[in-house]
């Protein structure tokens, strides 16, 4: 039976495990409950979609779902990291340690997560390890992650390094959208060497259902007595394979980032089914039986293979020549400045086909050697430059992407108070005011990233709408409030009226008054642009009432009915 196999049985049996966890009574203590803590990946790249949705998104709702049918006899704990500072391997935060479930707190925690920075996994799930060895109780860290380790940690070894102290934790990883099978390997190693699954989710629903499957794992791990485990069958006359890789050949052997697998060969030599061992050890040892192979490394964004033919009792050597470069890549606001952008950076071949994206203010990228597309966003800017990328070699590039940075507020008068709730901002160009925004938000204290240029900045509150012109520099600065010359109305209305409306005080020539919108509740207020409105409201029976109301600037209007 293959690994993946195994696996799969393993996921199944958890899932029907669920089932009859969730409708049968519950029997087991407190003391006998299971002892979790759910590491949560908040890096930057949890901002990225899946079908129109952020995968934070998809997170939270999955965490929800969980929660909903959490065991009172079970503990649960909460680690994330990358969500409080960007570029930083030690933003990782025991947010609730193990203990008796507080659904709305731990669901109100995971919902102000804010991914932002790196993929410190493995400290993270050594963190998670250390709380959970307060007793002596097996307990179990669910790891939920979109991306490859990228704090130089061996996600492997900590995993074997835990399993060897022997303090009864197994992890569970959740990959969602893991396309790299580096990535995938690193989550499959943290899961096998601790005795946990991997499971594998890409999209919302099939994030959910991961979660469950491996709470269910938890669970079953308290109610049914652990199984020795058993020794795994010995290969038939085992010979050793040995390998290393390069950049270029004849270059230095690469010692740390590398991803190798090893499959069996099929009839056209070409590999077949799924790894049947894998490693991140540089350089490469295994001991395989006889017979035909093929051995495949990744490193960054390149995948290199050889077919390996294995003989009793001969060494098989391997040098996998890569054939690749490194591109390290820096963004500026402008040129001449000398603090890099914190921005996102995406790295593409000619057709699409591999792509990897990377956050920060200086990145790497391990590229085959070739032509390149290299695509830059900070803020609403967006930028795209071609890379060269030459074989054994570091190709430097700085890119200035000429963006600026623009500070919006809004005040109800000239000298008034700031609005400083349900305000909405939109940034067009001046030159399309009626355009689409290049940027919008609701915070009051707006902060815009955009490129170089002049602008409008439209502002609505309420009834109140106005634009006002400004213009930002690359690396430059800029601030902007827009005076919206409005005020507050507000409305009481009687019991005997079932809905009001805000009119305009004067007919048009057609004679009809502009409407302004209509309200069922019995208090309501807007925001309205100085002058005259009429209230009118109406009964159930047809009949309707009228009051004058003037609203001023910068002034609150009470208006009872």
């Amino acid at each position: 039976m293959s690994r993946i196999t195994a696996l799969l049985m393993r996921g199944l049996a958890a899932v029907c495990f669920f089932l009859l966890a969730t409708t049968a009574p519950q029997h087991v203590r407190a003391a006998d409950g299971a002892k979790v803590i759910l590491v949560l990946d908040a890096s930057g790249s949890m901002w990225g979609q899946i079908d129109g949705r952020t995968k934070i998104e998809m997170a939270r709702e999955a965490v929800a779902t969980i929660l909903s049918t959490w065991r009172a006899s079970d503990e649960l704990g909460l680690i994330a990291y990358g969500h409080r500072s960007k570029g930083d391997c030690n933003d990782i935060e025991v947010l609730m340690a193990p203990g008796s479930l507080d659904r709305d707190g731990f669901q109100a925690t995971v919902n102000k997560l804010n991914p932002k920075g790196k993929t410190p996994m493995t400290e993270a799930v050594r963190q998670a390890a250390t709380a959970l060895r307060s007793t002596e109780q097996a307990a179990t860290v669910i790891l939920v992650s979109d991306g490859e380790e990228t704090c130089n940690a061996d996600p492997c070894a900590v995993a074997s390094e835990l399993e060897a102290a022997g303090v009864g934790l197994t992890v569970h990883a959740v990959g969602l959208d893991i396309a790299d099978p580096k990535t995938r390997a690193q989550l499959q190693c943290i899961a096998e060497n601790t005795g946990g699954m991997f499971v594998s989710a890409d999209n919302a629903e099939e994030l959910e259902t991961a979660l469950q499957t491996t709470v269910a794992a938890a669970q079953q791990a308290t109610a049914e007595p652990a199984q020795p485990k058993q020794e795994a069958p010995q290969p038939v006359s085992p010979v050793t394979l040995e390998a290393m890789a390069v950049m270029v050949e004849g270059g230095a052997a690469i010692t740390e980032g590398l991803a190798w697998d090893v499959f069996a060969a099929g009839a056209d030599g070409a590999a077949a089914g799924d790894p049947i061992e894998y490693s991140y050890d540089s350089p490469y040892r295994a001991e395989l039986a006889p017979g035909a192979y093929v051995l495949r490394v990744s490193h960054g964004l390149v995948t290199a293979e050889t077919p390996v033919e294995i003989e009793a009792g001969k060494t098989a050597e391997e040098t996998l020549v890569l054939n690749a470069g490194i591109a390290k890549v820096r963004a500026f606001a402008a040129e001449g400045a000398s603090d890099p952008l914190d921005a996102a950076f995406t790295l593409r071949n000619g057709d699409g086909s591999i792509d990897a994206t990377e956050y920060g203010t200086e990145v790497s990228f391990i590229a085959a050697a070739g032509p390149w597309q290299l695509t830059v966003n900070h803020g609403a800017a967006t930028t795209s430059v071609p890379v060269e990328v030459t074989a054994g070699e570091t190709t430097e590039l700085d890119i200035v992407i000429g963006t600026g940075t623009i500070h919006a507020s809004a005040t109800y008068s000239g000298a008034g108070d700031a609005v400083a709730d349900g305000l909405f901002f939109e940034l067009v160009p001046a030159s399309k005011p009626d355009g689409e925004p290049v940027v919008y938000s609701y915070d009051p204290r707006a902060v815009l990233v955009v490129p170089a240029g002049d602008y409008l900045l439209r502002a609505t509150a309420g009834l109140a709408k106005v634009s006002t012109p400004v213009t930002v520099a690359a690396g430059g600065e800029a601030s902007v409030t827009a005076v919206l010359s409005a005020g507050v109305i507000a409305v009481t209305r009687g019991e005997e009226f079932s809905s009001c409306e805000i009119l305009g005080a004067k007919k048009d020539i057609a004679g009809n008054r502009a409407n302004f919108g209509y309200w069922y509740d019995q208090q309501f207020q807007t925001v309205a642009p100085a002058g005259d409105y009429a209230v009118v409201c109406a009964r159930d029976d047809g009949t309707k009432e009228e009051a004058p109301a003037t609203v001023t600037a910068g002034e609150r209007t009470e208006t009872a009915m």
